[in-house]
């Protein structure tokens, strides 16, 4: 008679319960595990959508700064034209005066030598 005894039977029983308490420790560690592994994941890809979200708003902010920028510039080269135009102006004025003057001296001149 091969058939096992009822000892064999009982130890087999035990053996394949601790078997399963050892797997299902395992299978729980494992999916502890995993489950770290996910929240690191997610934390990961919170602060990559982070520094993505702050790179868009550093490029927004360039962005920003360089319309501002040119917009200065252009006052600027505004404001530089502006006293090109006042400056030959007080050229001019200043051209006119002397030969003002001039002509006023050679008045006097030819009043005083009469």
């Amino acid at each position: 008679d091969k058939r096992p005894t009822e000892r064999q039977l009982l130890k087999d029983v035990e053996d394949v319960k601790t078997q399963a308490v050892r797997l299902e420790f395992q299978w729980s560690s494992h999916c502890q595990a995993l489950k770290s592994e996910l929240l690191a994941a997610r934390e990961e890809l919170k602060g990559l959508k982070g520094a993505d979200t702050e790179t868009v708003n550093e490029l927004h902010n360039c962005q920003q700064q360089i319309h501002d920028l040119q917009a200065e510039t252009g006052q600027l080269q505004q404001l530089v034209q502006q006293q090109r135009v006042d400056s030959a102006n007080l050229h001019r004025e200043l051209f006119t005066t002397r030969q003002e003057a001039s002509v006023a001296q050679q008045v006097e001149i030819t009043h005083l030598s009469k």
